[in-house]
């Protein structure tokens, strides 16, 4: 399996790493160190065409902006994976019309 992530600064690294300790000890949640290290998904999958995709996302990063997510819930993914802290994303304009474009025969 391999995913699209971004790894988090140090910050708010040691936060997760704060948090996940804590659900550890209150609640006995060892799933999220099924994941080693604190990150945000944008996407998995078994396998990319790595060559294609490494342009892709150098320039989804190049002309991306730095945001930040609200979130105020942590869903499990079922029972063998770990907990994951969803923040659902407002979506575009342009990426609505782009997948209505896409679905129109």
């Amino acid at each position: 399996m391999h995913g699209i992530v971004s790894l988090l600064d140090s910050a708010h690294y040691r936060l997760v790493e704060a948090l996940w300790a804590e659900l550890d000890e209150v609640c006995s949640v060892r799933g999220v160190y099924v994941t080693p290290f604190p990150h945000f998904s944008y996407h998995v999958a078994e396998q990319y065409e790595v060559d294609k995709l490494t342009e892709i996302v150098r320039q989804v990063a190049r002309d991306t902006v730095s945001t930040t997510l609200p979130s105020s819930m942590i869903r499990a993914h079922g029972r063998k994976r770990a907990p994951a802290i969803p923040s659902p994303l407002p979506v575009s304009a342009e990426a609505r019309d782009g997948r209505r474009a896409r679905a129109t025969p």
